[in-house]
C-alpha cells in the first residue's frame, strides 16, 4: 500500500515537473501558426544582461518593450488571459496578481482560474469566495495542502482579492487520482464513473505538443525516483492530454454557464501549460470560440533564453508577451520530513520518510511518527502545521509532539529552510 502511495506522489510530481517548465529543447515540430521566425524578436533580449530584464515586458507580436499599463490595454475585453508561472517563484504570484487587478479596474467582470484546485471541488471554493466558509476550512475541504502543496502564501493574495470582490474562482484540475492512473495505464484502465468525470474528447494528435513533452519526459528518465521507460511515454502522454484538455474544458464551462457576455477570465497556472499554446491555450479556444492573450513569467537566469532560442525557426510561436523577472524561489522553513498521505479521520500529520542530513534526522523523530502538536499547538492537518510554522525563523527550535505506538513523546528539533 505505502509503494503504491509512493508511486502515486512520484507521478503526480513528474507531472507537474513537466506541466510548469519553461524551456524549449524539442526538435523539430512542424510550425503550425504565427511567425516562425520569432526568435528574430527575442534575439535582442538574450543579449542583454539579466539585471537589466529584470522586470521588463516583451510584446513578441509587435517587437517592442511596453510598459504595464500598454499590456493591460492590449489584453481582450472579453475571453481569457493566460498568466503562466514558475510555481516556485513567488515573483510569478505577484506578476499575477497585478495583473488579475488590473484587468478588475479595467473591466469589473473577470473570473479567476486555477490549475491549483481541482474541479470536483468547486463548492467549497464557491462557498469560500461567497463568505458561507472560512479560509481553513476552505483548504482543508479543497485537500490544497495535500494536492498543490506549493506554499498557499503565494496565491492567496489572489483568492482573498477574488472573495472581497465577490469574483468565480474557477478550479481548473482534474483529480491527481485520476491522471496518475492514466499515466501508468492509460484513458483505456479509466472506469466509466471516472471517464466521465473527463472531457469527451481529449486530443493526443498534436506532434509539436508530444515532442515538447517527450523531451521533457526523456530527461527524466534515468532518474532512479522516476519508474517510467520509453515504453510508458504513450500512456504518459495521454495523462498530460488529460491534465491540459480537463482545465480547457473547465474554462469552457463557465463560459458557458454564464446567461450573457461573461467578459475575461484569469489563468493562473504553470508556464508549460501555456507556452507555444498547444497545452491549454489552443484547447481552450477550440471549445470557447473565444480570444486570448498569453504572459508568460519568464526567468532571466543564465541560459534560459538561449535554450529557448534552440531550433526556433522549426517551432510555434511560444506567446504573446514575455514578462522577464529574476530567478527567485520561495524560502520556508521546514523541519525536514516527507509527508505520508493521511488516512481518513486521522488528525496529524505523518513522517513518511525523514530527509537525510537535516537537524530532523539528527533527533529521535522516526519514519511513521504522527506530528500532533508543536509547541502544544495542536495539529490536526498539514495546513495546521504550516500555520504553526509560518513566522518561524531557520535555526529556531520547536518541540514537537509525536504519537508512536500509541504513546505520547516529546521531541524537540531545529528548523531548517526549505532547499
Amino acid at each position: 500500500m505505502l509503494k503504491n502511495i509512493r508511486c502515486f506522489c512520484i507521478l503526480f510530481l513528474l507531472l507537474l515537473f513537466i506541466g510548469c517548465q519553461q524551456s524549449n529543447s524539442f526538435k523539430n515540430p512542424a510550425p503550425t501558426d504565427g511567425d516562425p521566425a520569432w526568435a528574430d524578436k527575442i534575439q535582442a533580449a538574450s543579449l542583454i544582461s539579466p539585471d537589466e530584464l529584470d522586470g521588463r515586458i516583451l510584446d513578441l507580436k509587435k517587437n517592442e518593450f511596453i510598459d504595464f499599463e500598454t499590456l493591460i490595454k492590449r489584453m481582450p475585453k472579453t475571453g481569457v488571459v493566460y498568466v503562466g508561472e514558475t510555481h516556485d517563484n513567488p515573483l510569478h504570484h505577484e506578476i499575477q496578481n497585478k495583473v488579475l487587478r488590473a484587468l478588475y479596474e479595467d473591466n469589473r467582470k473577470v473570473a479567476v482560474g486555477m490549475e491549483m484546485f481541482h474541479r470536483p471541488f468547486q463548492k467549497h471554493l464557491d462557498d469560500y469566495t461567497a463568505g458561507k466558509i472560512s479560509e481553513m476550512e476552505m483548504l482543508e475541504k479543497t485537500e490544497y495542502p495535500r494536492r498543490w502543496g506549493f506554499d498557499w502564501s503565494m496565491y492567496r493574495p489572489m483568492v482573498t482579492f477574488a472573495r472581497e470582490n465577490k469574483l468565480k474562482v474557477v478550479g481548473l484540475n482534474a483529480l491527481k487520482e485520476i491522471s496518475s492512473k492514466v499515466a501508468r495505464q492509460g484513458l483505456k484502465a479509466l472506469t466509466a464513473e471516472e471517464r466521465a468525470s473527463l472531457p469527451e474528447t481529449i486530443d493526443t494528435s498534436d506532434a509539436d505538443h508530444r515532442a515538447f513533452v517527450w523531451e521533457r519526459f526523456k530527461g527524466h528518465m534515468s532518474n532512479p525516483m522516476v519508474p517510467f521507460t520509453e515504453k510508458d511515454f504513450p500512456t504518459f502522454y495521454e495523462s498530460q492530454c488529460v491534465w491540459e484538455d480537463t482545465m480547457a474544458d473547465s474554462i469552457d464551462r463557465y463560459f458557458k454557464a454564464m446567461k450573457k457576455p461573461a467578459g475575461r477570465m484569469v489563468i493562473i497556472v504553470g508556464s508549460g501549460h501555456v507556452l507555444y499554446r498547444f497545452g491549454i491555450p489552443k484547447r481552450a479556444n477550440r471549445r470557447t470560440g473565444l480570444p486570448y492573450q498569453s504572459i508568460v513569467c519568464m526567468d532571466t537566469q543564465t541560459g534560459r533564453l538561449d535554450e529557448l532560442l534552440k531550433n526556433s525557426k522549426n517551432i510555434p510561436y511560444p506567446a504573446d508577451f514575455f514578462w522577464f523577472t529574476r530567478r527567485e524561489k520561495f524560502q520556508r522553513v521546514v523541519i525536514g520530513f516527507r509527508v505520508g498521505m493521511p488516512i481518513p479521520g486521522q488528525k496529524g500529520v505523518l513522517i513518511d520518510k525523514l530527509a537525510p542530513n537535516t537537524p530532523a534526522s539528527k533527533t529521535d523523530l522516526k519514519n511513521g511518527d504522527l506530528i500532533i502538536g508543536v509547541n502544544a499547538r495542536p495539529i490536526q492537518n498539514l495546513n495546521n502545521l504550516k500555520e504553526a510554522l509560518k513566522n518561524k525563523k531557520a535555526g529556531e527550535v520547536v518541540e514537537l509532539t509525536v504519537l508512536r505506538e500509541g504513546k505520547e513523546h516529546k521531541i524537540k528539533v531545529e528548523l531548517t529552510s526549505s532547499p
